[in-house]
């Protein structure tokens, strides 16, 4: 499951990535070296990548202790 903030969302465009942030070159990585992905979250959108789903949260959010 992708978690994280803003790059995990896909903020900014890449020029290679689009937005997709990290998601898609691990995706893409592990593919390549012949594992079966399946992307989970709550979420979907921002990117144009295939099986995009993830969970973005704020980092205002996360306690800090």
């Amino acid at each position: 499951m992708p978690l994280g903030a803003s790059i995990t969302f896909g903020v900014g465009k890449d020029p290679q990535n689009g937005e997709n942030g990290y998601r898609k070159y691990v995706r893409d990585w592990l593919i390549a070296e012949g594992y079966e992905v399946d992307m989970v979250g709550s979420q979907t959108g921002n990117g144009q990548m295939p099986d995009n789903v993830r969970t973005s949260i704020s980092l205002k959010y996360l306690p800090c202790r």
